[in-house]
C-alpha cells in the first residue's frame, strides 16, 4: 500500500506497519496464521495460488540504517489485531455474511444462545443484508459433545459474574449464559432454516462410523447424560451415537468407615435423578459395541472390579464387592441375578443369609437389589455366544467389608461338621454348601438304616436342611455322610439332619426344632425341620409370662425349639408350646418337684444332650 495511507492508519490503529522510510529490496515473506490463535481450518482449504487477500502486519521485518526494510519474513493475520489484544481467543469471525445463502460449511459466525435442550444448545443468529426488511433470523444448534468446554465456561454468566462453573454439567452452564455471544464453526445445514455447528472445525470432527470403527472395549470415551429411567442411564457420545449403562454399573461401594446409604436409597429412580441431571459429563468404559444400532454400553466401574479378557469378554474380579438384582428364585435349588458388565449370576441357598433358616430363598424377590460378593467367575465356553457366569455371596458377613473375614465360612476339611440344602438327588444326595461348593452324599451314607430307593427323593427334598460330616475333600470334590453313628462318634453337637416328614413321627412330650412361618394374633405357625409338617404355638404358650403381643416374643423367620403338645394326625393338626422348654432339654435327671405330667413326658423321651445342642 501506499506509504501516505500507512501513516495514517497507524495513528488510528496500534496496528504493527512497515517502517515508515522504504521498503527496502525484496522480496518479502509473510508467513499467515492459518491454524491457531486465528484460524482453525486448513491453509489448504481457504487459500490457493496467486489468491488476492487484505491482511494485516503483526510483526514486521526489522529496518537497517537508513530507515530501509531488511529482507526478511514478517507475521500477517486475517483480522483485527484489536480483537487479539483483548483476549478474544476463539478466532475470527465472518463479518461479511449479508444472506442466508452465504452460510456455508467451514465459515465462522458468531452466534447467541437462546435456549437448552437435552442434547443441544439452542442458536439465533442473523444476518445483515442491506435490506433490514428482508432480514430473518437463522437458527442452529450446537451438540455437547462438539463443545470446547474451556472456552465456553469463559463466557461471563449473566446471573452471576463470580459463579464458578465446574464445566461437569454443560446443559447447566449454558442455563446461565443464555442470551451471551460465541463463535462456532458452520458444519452442516440441518434444515431450511437451521445449522449444525461446533467449537471444533468440521475438518477435525470424524464421524459416527469412524469412531465405531476404532472404538474398543475397554477403552474410555466421554459421555453426557440424556436421562435416567429405572433400570438405565442413557447417555450421548457424539451425534449419532448414543451409550447405556444399568444402574448397577454405577454403584461403587463406599470404603468402610465412611457413612454411607444403603443400597436402595443409592440406586432408588429419585436418587439418580439427583446424581445424574441431563448434560452432566462423565467418563466410562465401553463394555460393549453395537456397529448396528450404532450403540454402546458403558461401565463406570474400574478396572479393579469389572474387567475384559481378550476376546472382549466381561468378568468380575473374585471378592469384589458389586450391586445384584435377583432375576428368578428356583425353589429350593438357587437364585438367579443381574450382575454389572451384563453377566448373569447365582447364588445358592447356603450363600444367602449367615443363619441356617428352612427357606433362605424364600426371603428373596424378584426384582429386588441386593450387594453381592463375587466368589468366582467362569467362562462358559459351551454357551452361544461364550459369557462369563458368576457364582456369589449375599451373606451379611461376607458384603460389610471390603476385606473377606476369616472364619466365617465352614470349614471343608476332612472330619468337618458341616450344615447345607439338598440341591437335588441323583444317584445320591447333593447338598450345596457355603461358598458356592457341592457336597455329595452317596446312598449308602444317607443313613444308618436301610432307605427304599424310592423313598430318597420324598425324604430328601430340595432345600432342606442337613447336617453333614465331610468325609474326604479332593479338589473341591466333597464327599460327606448324613450317618447318625459317624455324626456323633466325634462328639460335635449336631441337629436332627434329616427333620420330620409325618404326624406318625412325632407324639406328645417330643421336642422339635424350627422357623416361625406366620405370625397371626392368636399365635405363632411354626415350620419344623424337614419343610413338610407345621405347628401352631398359640399366643398363651408363647411365654411363662403373660404374652400381649405374639410379636413381642417371636418374630417372622427365627428359629425355635418347641415341645409337643398334641398330634392331630386326622386333621393334620399339630399343637406346640414354648413354655418349660429350657428346663425340659437341658435337664436330663428331672427334680422330684416337677410335675407329674412333665415326669411322664420326660420318661418317654430319648434325645440325647448332645443332639439338642446343636439345636440352640
Amino acid at each position: 500500500p501506499p506509504r501516505k495511507k500507512l501513516k495514517k492508519k497507524k495513528k488510528k490503529s496500534n496496528n504493527a506497519a512497515l517502517p515508515s522510510k522504504g521498503w527496502g529490496v525484496g522480496p518479502h515473506i509473510g508467513f499467515l496464521l492459518s491454524q491457531r490463535p486465528n484460524l482453525r481450518l486448513s491453509s489448504h482449504s481457504l487459500f490457493s495460488l496467486g489468491q488476492e487477500l487484505a491482511l494485516r502486519v503483526a510483526v514486521a521485518p526489522k529496518s537497517k540504517e537508513g530507515g530501509a526494510c531488511d529482507v526478511g519474513s514478517m507475521l500477517l493475520l486475517a483480522g483485527n489485531l484489536e480483537e487479539v489484544k483483548r483476549g478474544r481467543k476463539g478466532g475470527f469471525y465472518d463479518r461479511n455474511i449479508a444472506s442466508f445463502d452465504d452460510l456455508t460449511p467451514n465459515r465462522m459466525v458468531r452466534v447467541k444462545i437462546s435456549g437448552v435442550r437435552t442434547k443441544y444448545i439452542s442458536l439465533a443468529f442473523r444476518p445483515k443484508s442491506q435490506n433490514p426488511a428482508t432480514e430473518k433470523t437463522v437458527y442452529g444448534r450446537l451438540h455437547v459433545s462438539h463443545i470446547n468446554f474451556e472456552k465456553f465456561l469463559a463466557i461471563p454468566t449473566r446471573l452471576d459474574e463470580e459463579k464458578k462453573d465446574t464445566g461437569q454439567n454443560i446443559l447447566s452452564a449454558a442455563r446461565a449464559r443464555i442470551g451471551k455471544y460465541i463463535k462456532l464453526y458452520i458444519i452442516r445445514r440441518a434444515s431450511d432454516a437451521s445449522f449444525e455447528m461446533s467449537h471444533t472445525p468440521p475438518a477435525e470432527l470424524a464421524e459416527a462410523d469412524e469412531i465405531l470403527e476404532n472404538l474398543k472395549v475397554g477403552s474410555e470415551v466421554t459421555t453426557f447424560v440424556d436421562r435416567v429411567t429405572q433400570d438405565n442411564l442413557f447417555l450421548n457420545v457424539i451425534p449419532g451415537i448414543q451409550a447405556r449403562a444399568t444402574v448397577l454399573d454405577t454403584y461403587i461401594k463406599e470404603e468402610s468407615g465412611k457413612e454411607s446409604k444403603s443400597l436402595e436409597d443409592s440406586l432408588n429412580f429419585d436418587a439418580l435423578v439427583n446424581k445424574y441431571p441431563p448434560g452432566l459429563r462423565i467418563k466410562a468404559r465401553v463394555a460393549k459395541v453395537d456397529k448396528v444400532k450404532k450403540r454402546i454400553d458403558v461401565t463406570f466401574l474400574p478396572n479393579s472390579i469389572l474387567s475384559f479378557d481378550k476376546s472382549s469378554r466381561s468378568f468380575l474380579k473374585t471378592n469384589s464387592i458389586v450391586a445384584a438384582k435377583i432375576q428368578r428364585v428356583f425353589a429350593g435349588e438357587a437364585a438367579t441375578l443381574s450382575l454389572p458388565g451384563g453377566i448373569i449370576g447365582r447364588v445358592s441357598p447356603a450363600d444367602v443369609s449367615d443363619g441356617w433358616t428352612l427357606d433362605p430363598l424364600g426371603s428373596l424377590q424378584d426384582g429386588k437389589l441386593r450387594l453381592a460378593r463375587v466368589i468366582k467367575c467362569t467362562l462358559q465356553a459351551n454357551a452361544r455366544p461364550a459369557r462369563y457366569r458368576a457364582e456369589v455371596s449375599l451373606r451379611e458377613s461376607q458384603v460389610g467389608s471390603e476385606v473377606k473375614a476369616e472364619g466365617d465360612a465352614d470349614q471343608i476339611e476332612e472330619g468337618a461338621i458341616v450344615r447345607g440344602y439338598v440341591r437335588s438327588v441323583n444317584k445320591g444326595v447333593f447338598v450345596c454348601l457355603r461358598g458356592s461348593r457341592i457336597g455329595r452324599v452317596r446312598i449308602s451314607e444317607l443313613s444308618d438304616s436301610y432307605i427304599q430307593p424310592e423313598d430318597i427323593p420324598k425324604k430328601f427334598v430340595p432345600g432342606c436342611l442337613v447336617t453333614a460330616k465331610v468325609l474326604s475333600c479332593v479338589d473341591n470334590k466333597v464327599e460327606l455322610t448324613l450317618k447318625q453313628s459317624k455324626l456323633t462318634s466325634t462328639g460335635s453337637t449336631i441337629g436332627q439332619q434329616e427333620g420330620w416328614k409325618a404326624f406318625s413321627e412325632l407324639s406328645p412330650g417330643d421336642i422339635v426344632t424350627g422357623v416361625v412361618n406366620s405370625i397371626k394374633d392368636f399365635g405363632a405357625f411354626v415350620r419344623l425341620d424337614g419343610g413338610l409338617l407345621t405347628g401352631l404355638c398359640h399366643k398363651s404358650k408363647l411365654s411363662e409370662e403373660y404374652t400381649k403381643e405374639v410379636s413381642d416374643v417371636v418374630s417372622k423367620g427365627e428359629r425355635v425349639r418347641c415341645k409337643v403338645l398334641n398330634v392331630d394326625e386326622g386333621k393334620k393338626r399339630l399343637g406346640l408350646t414354648m413354655r418349660n422348654v429350657e428346663k425340659f432339654v437341658g435337664d436330663s435327671d428331672m427334680d422330684e418337684e416337677e410335675d407329674d405330667d412333665e415326669d411322664e413326658m420326660s420318661s418317654d423321651m430319648d434325645i440325647e444332650p448332645q443332639e439338642e445342642e446343636s439345636h440352640i
